[in-house]
């Protein structure tokens, strides 16, 4: 699948998570803390965790490894309501790919409204 269809498709995947939230009375508007999941492409040449993490510190995210050691989860704290949070996840998704990485989503709590 090539990039933008990967990009319109977590983009429909973003929807369906505020769907969610919003059934539980959050509105995504509030900061919280967001988990996106990446895994190294395994039929190509990844890059390193290290050169990941690199590229990826101008968006503030915090790295560390997944539980089975076989990916990384970026963390950082933002709203995830804003077509801002969506353009962010579309260029993550790009620099991904350039890096031989693999989006794999992400998740975050539900704020329900004051």
């Amino acid at each position: 699948m090539d990039l933008a269809a990967r990009q319109r498709g977590q983009a429909a995947r973003n929807g369906m998570i505020r769907e969610a939230l919003a059934g539980q009375g959050d509105d995504g508007r509030r900061a919280r803390q967001v988990s996106h999941y990446v895994f190294p492409d395994l039929a190509g040449a990844a890059a390193t965790d290290t050169a990941l993490k690199a590229a990826v510190a101008g968006y503030g995210f915090s790295a560390r490894f997944t539980a089975a050691g076989d990916g990384l989860i970026l963390e950082h704290e933002r709203e995830v309501a804003s077509a801002d949070f969506d353009a962010e996840v579309a260029a993550l998704i790009d620099v991904m790919d350039q890096l031989g990485w693999h989006y794999d989503g992400w998740d975050c709590a539900v704020l329900p409204a004051e």
